[in-house]
């Protein structure tokens, strides 16, 4: 296989690839948690599109007296609606390809 059908497949398996996630308008919340205490607080929530999003705060105190908030956050952004087939078609045949190639 030739460098130029190489650097064809790269480009073609990253645009597919780029492909923009599902459509969450429509998501709703499936589970959702907010407490608070003297010191803090920590929410989490769920989407039905897969979404999620947990956080917690606390009040510090340094030694000299400093007080801050430290947080803690992590996240996860919905899948894409369906497997990009498409791009492990693409990969499938480059694989393919390289053998036949060197005949």
């Amino acid at each position: 296989m030739s460098l130029k059908q190489v650097f064809l497949i790269v480009i073609a398996v990253a645009s597919l690839n780029a492909a923009p996630i599902a459509d969450s308008s429509s998501a709703t919340i499936i589970h959702q948690e907010y407490i608070t205490t003297n010191d803090g607080y920590r929410f989490e929530y769920e989407t039905s599109d897969g979404q999620t999003r947990r956080e917690e705060g606390k009040l510090i105190t340094d030694a000299d007296g400093t007080q801050y908030m430290k947080v803690a956050s992590s996240a996860t952004l919905a899948p894409m609606e369906k497997p990009n087939t498409a791009a492990m078609e693409l990969i499938r045949m480059a694989i393919i390809l390289r053998p036949l190639s060197h005949l």
